[in-house]
């Protein structure tokens, strides 16, 4: 009952938005038959990032793997960096910004499919007689085989160019209104009134609001609320967005957690592994200190090696956002998920047991501005030669003053031939990503100041000092002159960090 409640809920919707057109079946000749894309009905339990039950969602979505990818040139839809939601998180909560969450509704359907190429979508016979039911005029629609035809006016959830026309239709809007995007992010956007600044960070159809000037989330919410008719408006200091709680509770930092995803991780995992003698397992650490040694145990079987592949995913999203401490086993795992043995399987084990000891501790996030001036430290390190087949480990961590907006642990592409070339390959890798950061942030309308902290004084000593040096293979060369010439411009600073 519910979930034809929700069914009917979703077309009446799509009706109420002219998201489509009857189209009788005389009218569709054999060319436009085999162009007919089908659709289905998903629906989802939707929870807050907190694993509360919010509702059941239904969506009707076009099978887009139909659809010719050469007739659609572009496709593409940003969506917000998760540095850059973390990092305007730590200066929104550093400022006391207003903050609030918008999701709008139905967005898709919002967007015009003026001027792009016809898309017809068969409705089954479930979603047809619901459509009767909505409107007996499209009972004349109706062919042999009991399903309708229509032409879709509006954007539907599947086909290849809804993204990209709902990116465009509400980006003009927010342009409309002031706003203009950071050319380092186009998912985030900025409005400056008198000094003080507004800054939107967009997620599909979800908005994040950080705003220093006083009744303006109010005010754009009453603007989209007039041109999108739905939109659901959050404020206050606890903030669930893009599965993550956001809470500002505490002045001057912002606590980020899941809660939630954790609790179900958990759960379905101890469905799945079962402890000798069934005890109560515990981990201090995610990982000990044999982490990247395969062993010789017996390869696990296809349906745990499936599970072993699922979970793994699972914890490398988790890792990602706010259990960065579970970096260095996830890394690991990620490259045994097709020949996991034993050993391995215990490994994730001792993963997810950490974290069920740690439940919703999070990342906490305090940005350090003085004088309109944000520090941004990178802390860069390698483990020489630690993989079986002789290839190193690089960690980075980014700060904007406390809290990482930014980690990653990944094994090295290449094999170097000491612990200052892993350094060096470290280096040149992953400062990128630094001078990514820095120019967002320096766009953001801050000063920055850029420091690398490194503690092999060789490297260190290597690409600093000006002079000839003997480096005999290619791709350390170029990673070499790579690094020196950001160095002597300035761009970057090395420091030593123990």
């Amino acid at each position: 009952k519910n979930s034809l409640k929700s069914i009917y809920k979703e077309f009446k919707s799509l009706y109420d938005n002219g998201t489509f057109e009857g189209v009788l079946p005389e009218k569709i000749n054999r060319t436009k038959k085999r162009k007919i894309i089908r659709t289905f009905i998903i629906q989802n339990e939707k929870f807050n990032a907190e694993g509360v039950f919010e509702k059941l969602k239904s969506r009707l979505v076009a099978n887009g793997a139909q659809m010719d990818p050469a007739t659609y040139t572009d496709t593409k839809s940003p969506t917000v960096g998760l540095v850059m939601l973390f990092i305007m998180s730590a200066i929104g909560a550093k400022e006391g910004r207003e903050v609030a969450t918008f999701d709008i509704g139905n967005a898709f359907v919002k967007a015009d499919m003026k001027g792009e190429e016809e898309v017809l979508v068969a409705l089954d016979k479930l979603s047809t007689a619901i459509l009767i039911k909505i409107d007996s005029s499209y009972e004349k629609f109706v062919n042999r085989n009991g399903e309708i035809v229509v032409k879709l006016n509006k954007a539907l959830y599947g086909c290849v160019q809804s993204a990209r026309l709902w990116f465009d239709t509400l980006t003009a809007e927010l342009r409309s209104y002031g706003y203009v995007h950071n050319s380092h992010d186009p998912c985030v956007m900025n409005k400056t009134v008198d000094g003080k600044q507004s800054t939107l960070l967009i997620h599909v159809d979800d908005i994040k609001v950080l705003s220093q000037i006083k009744g303006e989330v109010k005010m754009l919410y009453d603007c989209l609320l007039k041109r999108f008719e739905k939109v659901t408006y959050h404020d206050g200091l606890k903030h669930n967005y893009l599965g993550m709680t956001f809470d500002y509770s505490t002045a001057g930092s912002v606590l980020v957690n899941m809660l939630g995803f954790e609790n179900d991780l958990v759960k379905d995992w101890n469905l799945i592994f079962k402890h000798p003698g069934n005890k109560k397992a515990s981990a201090a650490s995610p990982a000990q200190n044999n982490i990247f040694e395969k062993g010789e145990s017996e390869l696990i079987d296809d349906e745990r090696k499936a599970l072993f592949h699922s979970f793994s995913m699972r914890l490398a999203y988790l890792a990602k956002r706010v259990k960065p401490e579970i970096s260095v086993p996830v890394s690991y795992l990620a490259t045994q998920v097709m020949m996991p043995n034993e050993g391995d399987w215990r490994k994730l084990d001792r993963v997810i047991r950490y974290i069920e000891n740690n439940l919703g501790s999070g990342i906490t996030l305090r940005a350090n501005i003085r004088n309109k001036t944000i520090t941004v430290t990178g802390y860069i390190d390698a483990a020489f030669g630690c993989h079986d087949d002789g290839k190193s480990h690089t960690g980075v961590l980014i700060t904007i003053g406390n809290g990482p907006v930014f980690v990653r642990s990944i094994k090295q592409k290449i094999v170097t031939k000491s612990s200052t070339e892993a350094e060096l390959v470290a280096l040149s890798d992953e400062a990128g990503t630094l001078l990514h950061v820095k120019e967002f942030i320096r766009e953001q309308g801050y000063s920055v100041e850029l420091v690398v902290a490194q503690d092999n004084q060789s490297t260190i000593t290597l690409v600093n000092e000006d002079k000839q040096v003997s480096l005999r293979t290619k791709h350390i060369n170029v990673r070499y002159f790579w690094l020196r010439e950001r160095i002597k411009n300035r761009e970057l600073e090395v420091k030593y960090v123990p």
